[in-house]
C-alpha cells in the first residue's frame, strides 16, 4: 500500500513540474528605435543591446505577458470609428480600427531555446483628416529562436521611400536620410 502511494506521490510531482513548466511566464518588450546605425547580429546579448540602444533614439515602447503556447495580443491606442456607405446593406455602415501599436504574439519552446512568432502593428490616423489610414500602417511577423535576456532585431525599415511613412507614423520625429526603423523584442 506504501508502495502504491509513493508511486501516486512521484507522478503527481512529475506531472506538476510539467505542468510548471508549460506555464512558464516571459515578460516581452517591444520597442521601435529610430538609428542610423546597423547593428552586426540580429541576436543581441545584454550588453550588445544596451550599447545599440544608446546609439538610438526609443520613440514607442509595448510590454506584454507571455506564456508557453498561449497566444497574446497588447495594444496600446485607441479604437476608431470608420463611417462608410455599403452598397450591399444599402447604409451606412461603421467599422472600427485600431489606431495606435498592437503586438501579437506565441512564444514556444525547443530544444532549450524560445521560440516566438510575433506580429507587431503600428498605424496612426491621418493628420490633415483625422481619419484613420490604413496607408499609415506598419506591419511585419517573423518567427525566431531567441534565449532568456536576448534581445532580437524583428525588422528594419530604410530608405528614402519610407520617409513619408515615417513622418505619418512619427510627426513630431526628425529623421536623417540615413534614419532607419528597427522593430525590436526583449525576452525577459
Amino acid at each position: 500500500m506504501r508502495q502504491y502511494f509513493a508511486f501516486l506521490s512521484i507522478l503527481l510531482l512529475l506531472t506538476m513540474q510539467t505542468t510548471l513548466a508549460q506555464d512558464e511566464t516571459f515578460k516581452l518588450t517591444l520597442k521601435i528605435l529610430k538609428t542610423d546605425t546597423v547593428p552586426q547580429k540580429r541576436l543581441m546579448s545584454s550588453g550588445e543591446w544596451q550599447s545599440f540602444q544608446s546609439k538610438s533614439t526609443t520613440l514607442q515602447t509595448l510590454e506584454g505577458i507571455a506564456r508557453i503556447q498561449k497566444p497574446a495580443l497588447v495594444f496600446l491606442g485607441l479604437k476608431d470609428p470608420l463611417a462608410y456607405f455599403s452598397n450591399e446593406a444599402g447604409s451606412k455602415q461603421v467599422q472600427y480600427i485600431d489606431v495606435g501599436l498592437k503586438l501579437d504574439y506565441t512564444v514556444g519552446k525547443h530544444k532549450g531555446l524560445y521560440a516566438i512568432e510575433i506580429r507587431p502593428e503600428y498605424s496612426v490616423l491621418d493628420p490633415t483628416t483625422g481619419v484613420p489610414d490604413r496607408s499609415s500602417c506598419f506591419i511585419t511577423e517573423t518567427s525566431f529562436p531567441i534565449a532568456r535576456g536576448q534581445t532580437a532585431i524583428i525588422s528594419r525599415v530604410s530608405g528614402k521611400f519610407c520617409q513619408p511613412a515615417f513622418k505619418a507614423l512619427f510627426p513630431e520625429t526628425d529623421f536623417g536620410p540615413k534614419d532607419g526603423l528597427f522593430f525590436t523584442v526583449t525576452l525577459e
